[in-house]
């Protein structure tokens, strides 16, 4: 608060008659006090005379004056409080600075554990295929990941290559990479143990702190059958990313059963006739697998299993 600040505070708490028009002038407040004290030994008293008393004679003064120099005095006294309080202060109010928080480090042990195990890289792989999300699932794989295939006996299908250089036999880019290359061929063989309702498509143990192995399980699959055994997975994990991925082909036979993949396709013929049979089948014991067809066949096939 500045002085002209202050004094406007003061000025607008005096006491008197709005009509008034006051004192010519502030007086000091030791001449204010003089001038009170001289007005009221002006006041006479009177001694009773027969038991009455005589009431004092009118004063000279009009009677608002002694109120109003009271009200006057009250005045002074807050403009020289305000003055000791403001004087050598002409500049306003500092406020102090609230201090910036303290700074944490960041912690290393933190940075550490945002870097996926083996075992937590499997898991999202999982919730990526039941999800079809895969762009996340093309994310679990570092640019330069390598792939090969293998038979259980040993011989070679693939030899290993970078992914990126592989030519997939899927026409789709399930990736939205703008690139149809062996990313894609990984999503494809997801994307079609996803369209037939399956939950977990590996089980895996974590062999060292960057390996995994892995076990085809398609559990939630509506047409597997359980007396086939499914692939297995070597992953070499590199900071939360895959750089390898070793195949080892184990089956033998169709995984499929394939009278109920018949029943699937004759139920949708007659409870969606709204649907295209030509676009969500190959024949009637296969399933078309595209980007557009997986969502719609789990959710038909979990209606389907619901009425069965």
């Amino acid at each position: 608060m500045t002085h002209d600040q202050a004094f406007e505070a003061v000025r607008q708490a005096d006491p008197l008659p709005t009509d008034s028009a006051g004192p010519d002038g502030f007086l000091s407040l030791t001449a204010l006090l003089d001038r009170i004290d001289e007005r009221s030994t002006n006041v006479q008293t009177q001694e009773r005379i027969d038991g009455a008393t005589t009431p004092p004679p009118p004063s000279s003064r009009p009677r608002w004056l002694v109120p109003m120099l009271a009200g006057a005095a009250a005045v002074i006294a807050a403009i020289v409080f305000v003055a000791l309080v403001f004087t050598g202060n002409d500049e306003p109010d500092v406020i102090e600075p609230v201090p910036p928080p303290t700074t944490v480090a960041t912690s290393t042990t933190l940075l550490e554990a945002a870097v996926l195990s083996p075992l937590e890289v499997t898991g999202v792989y999982n919730e990526a295929v039941a999800a079809g999300d895969w762009t996340a699932l093309r994310a679990l794989y570092a640019d330069t990941a390598e792939f090969e295939v293998n038979s259980e006996t040993g011989e070679t299908f693939v030899e290993r290559v970078a992914l990126v250089d592989l030519v997939p036999q899927t026409p789709y880019d399930w990736d939205g990479d703008g690139l149809v290359d062996g990313f894609d061929a990984l999503i494809d063989d997801a994307a079609k143990v996803a369209a037939h309702g399956t939950t977990a498509f590996v089980s895996c143990s974590q062999l060292d702190a960057g390996t995994a192995a892995c076990q085809e399980v398609w559990e939630g699959h509506a047409f597997a059958r359980p007396e086939i055994p499914h692939n297995t997975w070597t992953l070499t994990i590199v900071d939360g990313v895959i750089t390898t991925h070793v195949l080892e082909v184990v089956r033998t036979d169709n995984p499929f059963d394939t009278d109920l993949t018949s029943q699937y396709n004759l139920w949708v013929s007659d409870n969606k006739p709204e649907l295209s049979i030509v676009e969500l089948f190959d024949d009637i014991i296969t399933l078309a697998i595209s980007p557009d067809t997986v969502p719609v066949h789990r959710e038909l096939i979990a209606e389907w299993q619901a009425e069965g």
